[in-house]
């Protein structure tokens, strides 16, 4: 729809220069370093926020889940207590008690029992999962049976109501 007039020439051309001159200024805005500096900058500090928001919440999440469990809390309270020893550098007397029970045979003898236990523990764990893996096998087939059962009940239905259908059509 040009036309030959000079007016809407130039008045076209006006428009689609100030359109074009928008466009530039949002790709401009787009790709300055200020600009793309401070959507970086947003992003960070949602990040942080979500992270200070995670860990501001995690003692009620704990304090939560840990809630009507005793065993928990004791687990917990022994986590922060052994946390807290380890920042407290041992005393003179406590390094030459640990050297001392090192050179003695009671570490050995201890050293020996916790392997023991250790090896009946991971004994009754894989008869455990052994367990669990049959009864796993066994379910597995059970429904597999009962779904091929199922499978030819709807089959044989199915051919029952297509003979009805065919017999009442003839």
């Amino acid at each position: 729809m040009s036309s030959n007039d000079p007016d809407q020439i130039r008045a076209e051309i006006d428009r689609t220069r100030q359109e074009v001159s928008a466009d530039v200024d949002v790709l401009g805005e787009k790709v300055s370093p200020s600009a793309a500096a401070q959507r970086q900058t947003d992003r960070i500090k949602e990040k942080v926020s979500g992270a200070k928001d995670a860990v501001t919440g995690a003692p009620h999440a704990v304090a939560s889940t840990a809630k009507g469990s005793p065993v928990a809390v004791g687990l917990i309270a022994f986590g922060a207590g052994l946390l807290l020893s380890a920042l407290i550098p041992a005393s003179r007397k406590e390094q030459d008690a640990a050297l001392k029970l090192k050179d003695s045979d009671q570490v050995a003898q201890l050293k020996e029992t916790a392997q023991d236990a250790a090896q009946e523990l991971l004994g009754k764990a894989k008869e455990s999962a052994q367990v669990v893996a049959d009864q796993a096998s066994e379910g597995a087939a059970v429904v597999k049976e009962e779904g091929a059962s199922a499978a030819q009940d709807v089959k044989s239905s199915a051919q029952d109501s297509a003979s009805a259908a065919k017999d009442s059509v003839s």
